[in-house]
């Protein structure tokens, strides 16, 4: 009947329906049910994992990073924060989809020092996203660019292309990224 549960993402309402239940519980017996349309192009419902540590050698969190990543994590990143008893600590936090939430919980459970995970559902609005190659004077740089209507509003050249070229002409990041400016990137 359902293709999801969960908080009700941006959606294009077609009809609300209530009911109520005969049976009696100490809370209202009523169900809501909220039939409509999302636009797949505009959003992404994802989950976050996470976990705060205060008792872990930061060495590890590289190796967690890694297998994290390998194992179809979007993003993964640590929020310095303070604990109980003003103790430093870590909140360790994974954005991924749900269907890797689970494998990701068992390898944070595995690999952490943590004794619990939340979890949450969020929704994530991409940009439309496309790739573009760019040969200038210096060399070729890949170059990520945003669209939002149709209209391009935002464009970031690929760090790794960048610095290859840094090296390879003995230029500055910054005479290289002048460079990329000049071609309208």
């Amino acid at each position: 009947m359902v293709d999801g549960l969960g908080v009700l993402p941006e959606v294009q309402i077609n009809s609300i329906g209530y009911g109520v239940g005969s049976k009696d519980f100490e809370i209202p017996n009523v169900l809501r049910t909220v039939i409509g349309t999302v636009d797949a192009k505009k959003i992404d419902i994802l989950k976050v994992l996470e976990t705060n540590i205060d008792d872990m050698s930061p060495e590890y969190y590289q190796y967690i990073f890694d297998e994290l990543f390998k194992n179809g994590a979007l993003d993964v990143y640590l929020t310095p924060i303070i604990m109980k008893k003003q103790r430093p600590a870590n909140k360790l936090s994974v954005i991924c989809t749900e269907e890797k939430s689970e494998i990701l919980r068992k390898i944070i459970f595995k690999e952490t020092s943590t004794f619990g995970i939340r979890e949450y559902t969020v929704n994530r609005y991409p940009l439309q996203r496309d790739f573009k190659t760019v040969d200038t004077d210096i060399g070729r740089i890949r170059v990520k660019v945003g669209y939002m209507d149709g209209e391009l509003i935002k464009s970031h050249p690929e760090s790794d292309d960048v610095k290859a070229i840094a090296e390879k002409t003995g230029l500055s990041i910054q005479s290289v990224l002048k460079v990329l400016h000049d071609y309208g990137y």
